[in-house]
This record gives C-alpha cells, structure tokens and sequence, in this order.
C-alpha cells in the first residue's frame, strides 16, 4: 500500500503473524480491510472481490506502536515520519519533557534570546507556517500531511517562557492568571496535557505549587 492508493479500496492481508495487543498468544490469520478500515479479523478470509492481496506469512502484522516520548514536533516538518512508519511506529507523543513548540509569544523582542532556540528551529524547518499556538502547529501538520498520528502536549517549560522569560522567580498573580489562561486555550485547541521538565530550566525553577495550579486547568 502507498499514500497515493484511495482509501475506498480494499486489502486483504493473507496469513500474517498476528499479535493483536490483547496479551492472548499470537496466531496466523488474515485482515480484511474496507475503506481505510479493518472490516474483518480471521484464520481465513476469502480473497473475492477484494483489490489488493497481500500475502504475509513471513510478517507480524501487530496494531501500530505509540512511541510517548518522543520530540519529532521540531523535527516532522524535515522528514514528514516515512522513517518511523517504516519500524511499525503510528503515533508519536510531543512536547515532551516541558518543551513544546507552542505557545510562543509574539510581541517579545526578534533580539530576545529567550526565543532564539525556537527561531533556529523553525528556520531550519523551511516552513512558511508560523507556529504562534497550538491551532497553528496542528494546521501545519495537515497542510503538510504527514503519514502518523501526532498526540500534542504543552510544555510547561515553554508556557513559563511565553509568559516570564526565563527568569527565576515565582510568578505574580497575573502573570499565573496568564499562563492558566494560555493554557487552557491550548488544551480546548487539541492538547492531551502538559509536560514538565523540572530538572531544566526554566522549568526547574517553579515551586510545586505552580505545577498544581496549572495541572488543575489540565485536569478539566
């Protein structure tokens, strides 16, 4: 199969090794799939009418992985995932370790060196998107097309940046109220939670009774 056949056609995946996810032994079988979607799971289904047989009994045919820690966020726009669809991988988790690519705040200075990492970045991505929060990050994706799944979170790190610099100091009321703010405005636009990374800075500068309230506003 490639990225270029319908998903209206069918495939039958003939006696591969399935290992279905389930924890029960695997066990050789076929895979009917209709429309982009698994139909039918069976020792034996037969090939009639179906466009395309594909014949695997030297395969394990598994459910795809789902790699949780990963940064392919600064790095999907490069190579759009062909290589990690390639070693069964079908979902990649980003925004890891309290970095993310989103939110970025655009009225802090070109000069201002809390955000020449995330210049850098984007430059060398080649990409006319500008990732300004998480709507816009996800927009590039399927403008790109990409051929995995994308399973975003906010990084705490970041979200401090966008709002304190990398100062190391607790942050006032409104500044809290902010990055509460911001935070739940990524999460309504498709984030699955917040990461921290509290051995790196700026992270590693909040008290504990940050990380709570900004978990109280993931928690909804």
């Amino acid at each position: 199969m490639n990225e270029n056949q319908p998903l209206d056609r069918s495939f039958l995946i003939k006696q591969g090794k399935i290992i279905d996810g389930t924890g029960n032994p695997w066990f050789r079988g076929d895979i009917l799939i209709n429309n982009g979607k698994i139909s039918e799971i069976s020792h034996h289904i037969s090939n009639k009418n179906v466009d395309e047989v594909i014949d695997a009994p030297s395969f394990i045919v598994s459910p795809g992985f789902i790699d949780i820690h990963t940064h392919s966020d600064y790095t999907i726009f490069l190579s759009r995932g062909e290589n990690i669809l390639s070693q069964g991988v079908t979902t990649h988790v980003v925004g890891n370790c309290g970095f993310s690519m989103t939110p970025i705040n655009t009225n802090r200075s070109q000069d201002d060196e809390d955000y020449t990492q995330f210049r850098s970045m984007l430059a060398m991505m080649d990409t006319e998107f500008t990732f300004n929060r998480l709507s816009d990050y996800l927009e590039g994706l399927r403008k790109k097309g990409i051929p995995i799944n994308i399973i975003p979170l906010i990084g705490h790190s970041t979200l401090r940046i966008h709002t304190l610099g990398l100062e190391n100091r607790t942050p006032t009321e409104n500044e809290m109220t902010e990055m509460k703010e911001i935070l739940e405005e990524e999460m309504k636009a498709g984030a699955f939670g917040m990461s921290t990374g509290l051995d790196y800075p700026p992270g590693s500068f909040a008290k504990t009774a940050e990380i709570i309230e900004l978990c109280e506003i993931v928690k909804k």
